[in-house]
């Protein structure tokens, strides 16, 4: 697989805003949000480098403009952590990859609706039901 199948290139300064709202949802720090991460990297099997909190905010402030990639392990992981669908944190991600938290796990059906209810709350202030 190259470099470029293996990174996801995607707006960080939005992408950082959707990691920090959806942490923030959980009401977690970013120290438990990347010990979680880091969990759900060893259990998806990923051999790259591990998420770390300095990691995490790094992203939520937008990278400082110094990064323009994320890999899709890190996606995955995070995705896997938050309960949400990849598409949430990264929706411009092109192609119709959805992350490997997404692919075949047993709960990525009830996990996609429950994320289509919430945008529908959040977006309607409605109930979706």
């Amino acid at each position: 697989m190259s470099l470029t199948s293996q990174r996801s290139w995607l707006d960080i300064v939005a992408f950082g805003h959707r990691l920090r709202y959806w942490r923030t949802m959980r009401r977690w720090t970013q120290e438990e949000l990347a010990l979680l991460a880091r969990q759900a990297q060893r259990s998806l099997g990923s051999t790259g480098r591990p998420i770390t909190a300095s990691w995490v905010r790094m992203m939520e402030r937008g990278a400082d403009g110094l990064v323009s990639s994320v890999r899709r392990s890190h996606l995955s992981a995070l995705a896997l952590s938050l309960d949400i669908p990849v598409s949430l944190l990264a929706p411009d991600v092109g192609g119709e990859y959805r992350g490997d938290a997404d692919r075949g796990h047993p709960l990525a059906d009830v996990v996609s609706r429950y994320a289509a209810d919430v945008v529908v709350w959040y977006r309607t202030g409605q109930d979706p039901d």
